[in-house]
């Protein structure tokens, strides 16, 4: 009796040897997925702040230029030539 409980008790701490590599084995590879998903990502919002710091600055070009001016000038002479006239 005693030499089958060594031996189920062998087996059993074997069993759980076993089932304590596969679950650290499942852990590192979901670690490793993980790390390169954050990685991934911090390319992602790169190139998004690229993107974005690009379109800000066109826009903010947009704003600068004559333009507007003009613009502005050819609707306060329209509105001045509709007051002259009234």
């Amino acid at each position: 009796m005693k030499g089958n409980a060594t031996k189920e008790s062998k087996l059993i701490i074997k069993e759980a040897e076993k089932n304590a590599d596969r679950i650290i084995n499942e852990a590192l590879s979901k670690s490793r997925r993980i790390s390169m998903d954050v990685e991934e990502l911090k390319k992602q919002a790169k190139v998004f702040r690229t993107r974005l710091r690009m379109l800000v600055q066109a826009q903010l070009e947009m704003l600068g230029t004559d333009d507007w001016e003009e613009l502005f000038d050819t609707e306060m002479g329209e509105e001045l030539e509709l007051i002259e006239n009234e």
